[in-house]
């Protein structure tokens, strides 16, 4: 059914089909951005240490994109049990790996791979937006299109 506006959707359909040729455009910009900068994401990857050590600083570790990069160990942490010294070890190789982690993503969001968080807050905003904007339209096309039929059966002569 075709009213005043012409065709389907007339101006507004247009418009809201640009609109997603725009967003589509700017969405590819974007990839493009993002692959040219991943490139280089072995090089940052490469460089992140994360690094950690027991509050008496007796067990220190180093940690890279590879596992364990460094052990260091001080003599006084050979004063401990075999089972407190390997709970001290597993414990700072864990922070240690955490800190690496994170040192990773930050290096990530620098180099623009990774979204921040705010921006990431900002795209489901946008997302949640742009859905109660479809749903709305859709309300609207179902009450346009209830009344037309309401007036169609109207304007019908009764059957015989």
């Amino acid at each position: 059914m075709t009213g005043a506006t012409g065709g389907l959707g007339g101006a507004d359909a247009v418009e809201r089909f640009q609109r997603t040729i725009d967003g589509l455009e700017q969405e590819l910009s974007d990839s493009t951005r993002r692959m040219e900068r991943a490139r280089d994401i072995g090089s940052i990857v490469a460089d992140v240490v994360g690094a950690a050590q027991t509050e008496d600083g007796h067990v220190r570790v180093e940690f890279t994109a590879q596992g364990v990069h460094d052990l260091v160990l001080d003599p006084r942490a050979m004063r401990l049990g075999s089972a407190d010294l390997a709970a001290a070890i597993k414990a700072t190789i864990a922070d240690a790996a955490a800190d690496y982690q994170q040192r990773t993503l930050d290096a990530m969001r620098e180099a623009g791979l990774v979204p921040s968080a705010e921006e990431q807050q900002r795209r489901l905003d946008e997302a949640v937006a742009q859905l109660g904007d479809a749903q709305r339209q859709f309300t609207t096309s179902l009450r346009s299109a209830a009344e037309v039929m309401g007036r169609a059966a109207q304007a019908r002569p009764p059957r015989p």
